[in-house]
């Protein structure tokens, strides 16, 4: 399981997702004035970032779990296991509420990279920070 969250990050809408950014050119974003979900998709290249983004992000929620899991084995980590599964559960959730809210979709696709982002940042500033033992 150790493993495989790294993998999981690494593939998740935050690695490879980024990566991938050039190749999706959609024909409108959500957040722009008058663009709807039909109109996003309307070319190959909105069909390709919908079905990678989708892909990543659900990556990311399982890299989420499977951290968890990992922390739970490491002396001086189980402190970290439910902040890592709430930050998967969140991320699930607005997930879920940006694929059913489609009128406010592009303000929850920030969201969804902020908080993510934030939470990636914060588990570098744990895995920085002196364990405090000699």
């Amino acid at each position: 399981m150790a493993d495989t969250a790294p993998v999981l990050l690494g593939v998740s809408i935050y690695g490879l997702g980024d990566a991938l950014t050039p190749f999706e050119r959609e024909t409108c974003r959500l957040a722009d004035p008058g663009c709807t979900g039909a109109d996003q998709l309307s070319n190959a290249g909105g069909v390709l970032d919908a079905v990678l983004s989708l892909v990543g992000l659900v990556c990311f929620v399982f890299a989420g779990f499977f951290l968890a899991a990992a922390m739970n084995r490491v002396p001086g980590w189980q402190s970290m296991v439910w902040p890592a599964r709430w930050v998967a559960i969140t991320f699930f959730a607005l997930l879920v509420i940006s694929i059913a809210a489609e009128a406010v979709g592009g303000l929850l696709q920030r969201v969804l990279a902020a908080f993510g982002a934030a939470a990636i940042a914060a588990l570098a500033l744990r895995i920085l920070a002196p364990s405090g033992r000699g």
